[in-house]
């Protein structure tokens, strides 16, 4: 086994298609069939069953999948380190994160990282819902709130606090308002999914109050509704990294700044997360560890 055909599996994979993965690596469809055929024989098991119409992958194959990446990496360092050479990070690096994190985080920091980094290579993908890492071949995900996977392996990134924000104008217009209840005749922009939609919690000091709210808009991404309530639309809890430059220029303004707020459920915070702890890719830990200075420097 070597790290070309591994290469080669993975794009198999990718593509359920010889001629595919040949277009990828520039290969004829014969070579790439001989190199899945090698490692199925070195292997001492079919990786992929194969129709006329289809190829789907075996348990074999899939567990070969999980763990093909962290294979190539450590053959590479372990070539890397005979040689006596400093071996840079390199090859693709998949990553998801939330919508609004990527656009507001991440995305402003990939051309200096890229500076940093020139050998690898990131996918980023967008997505509003928890994707699963294995499945989909995923480095290193960024989740909000609670962790439900115990085996997964998380590193938090970033403590949230919620803002309770208002247009402006939306607030001369409307009048202040003095206490959390006073929210329940205000019009309200709000996630369209959890517990977001239906109540948010206050407290100061020794004071808490629960408040059942009726959004007169809904969304399920955090960017809508922070375009929503920067338009007037209504008041929004959103988070403190989404807001803190709105704020400061003046084109949002906090309503309850001596209230804490949040969700119903308080777990919010900001998480960097893997699929596995052993053997983390090189480019993985040099993404994870530059996004979390990049925060901390922020």
């Amino acid at each position: 086994m070597n790290s070309d055909q591994l290469h080669t599996f993975l794009a198999v994979w990718r593509h359920q298609s010889f001629t595919l993965a040949a277009n990828e690596l520039g290969l004829a469809p014969s070579s790439v069939s001989r190199a899945v055929s090698a490692l199925e024989e070195e292997i001492g098991a079919r990786l992929f069953q194969r129709t006329t119409r289809a190829m789907t992958p075996t348990d074999a194959g899939q567990h070969l999948f999980e763990k093909a990446d962290t294979l190539i990496d450590g053959w590479e360092d372990v070539r890397a380190s005979i040689r006596g050479e400093d071996r840079e990070p390199r090859g693709r690096l998949r990553v998801t994160a939330s919508i609004a994190f990527a656009q507001m985080r991440i995305a402003p920091m990939l051309a200096r990282f890229a500076d940093t980094y020139p050998e690898i290579q990131i996918e980023l993908s967008l997505s509003d819902q928890r994707v699963n890492l294995i499945e989909n071949q995923i480095d290193v995900a960024i989740r909000h709130g609670e962790l439900e996977d115990s085996a997964l392996v998380a590193r938090r990134l970033l403590r949230t606090k919620y803002r309770l924000v208002a247009s402006p104008n939306l607030v001369a217009r409307d009048n202040a308002i003095g206490t959390p209840s006073d929210l329940t005749s205000r019009p309200l922009v709000s996630f369209s999914f959890g517990d977001m939609r239906s109540a948010w919690t206050f407290s100061r000091g020794d004071e808490s109050a629960l408040v059942r709210v009726d959004p007169a808009i809904t969304a399920s991404n955090a960017m809508v509704v922070r375009e929503a309530a920067l338009a007037g639309a209504g008041y929004s809890l959103l988070a403190d990294w989404m807001v803190a430059d709105d704020l400061a220029k003046g084109r949002l303004v906090e309503a309850l700044p001596d209230w804490q707020v949040s969700g119903p459920r308080e777990a919010s915070d900001v998480w960097i997360v893997y699929p596995s702890r052993r053997l983390i890719p090189q480019r993985t830990r040099a993404f994870a560890d530059y996004l979390a200075d990049e925060i901390d420097r922020s």
